[in-house]
């Protein structure tokens, strides 16, 4: 599974991406990058501390 967040600009919040594949199979738009996180973790067990700044 991959896991990507992207802020929604501007200022409107982020979106959480999980993808099976090429096929994304949830996401949702949060306040804030740390909510999205949270979410991951809850739902996921994706650990607060592996998630990496990426540049596009």
């Amino acid at each position: 599974m991959k896991f990507i967040i992207e802020e929604d600009l501007p200022k409107v919040g982020a979106y959480l991406y999980v993808y099976e594949g090429d096929n994304c199979v949830f996401d949702c738009l949060q306040d804030s990058i740390d909510i999205c996180k949270e979410i991951a973790l809850e739902q996921y067990n994706v650990p607060l501390e592996s998630w990496k700044n990426s540049s596009r």
